[in-house]
């Protein structure tokens, strides 16, 4: 497994990670009712809808290009020339006790170790930036 700075070429893998993760595409009729279709059946907007800019290679490209620019931290973990894990970070800064800091905003892992290696480079990009925290909003589940 490698971990690596993500590139404009990985858009579309990181989009079917997003995507996979959906297990119903649907649609809000006119009439009020909610109808399930195939992806391809919904415009860019109906699929943003389902969870952002990942849902679409066109508007996952647009974001990406935005985080290379500055905006944030795409990072990848790939073996085979196939990339498998993604983590997103985002500069941020808060009163204390946060301060500065690198938030993780999204991650996307098959396991625990995939999980590991992401959050460990996101630690190393802090420290490079000079921002000796990482913060992350976790959600809790049915265990």
């Amino acid at each position: 497994m490698q971990i690596r700075p993500a590139i404009l070429d990985d858009t579309r893998a990181i989009s079917a990670l997003f995507r996979n993760r959906i297990t119903t595409w649907q649609r809000l009729c006119e009439d009020g009712r909610v109808e399930d279709v195939d992806y391809e059946a919904l415009s860019v907007y109906e699929r943003w809808l389902h969870g952002g800019a990942w849902m679409t290679v066109e508007t996952g490209a647009v974001f990406l290009n935005n985080l290379l620019l500055g905006a944030g931290v795409p990072m990848v973990a790939e073996h085979g020339g196939q990339v498998f894990g993604y983590v997103e970070a985002f500069p941020n800064q808060e009163a204390d006790p946060f301060g500065a800091h690198l938030h993780v905003g999204y991650l996307v892992a098959p396991d625990a170790e995939t999980e590991d290696a992401l959050l460990d480079a996101m630690v190393m990009a802090a420290r490079a930036r000079k921002l000796f925290k990482l913060s992350a909003s976790t959600a809790l589940g049915e265990e």
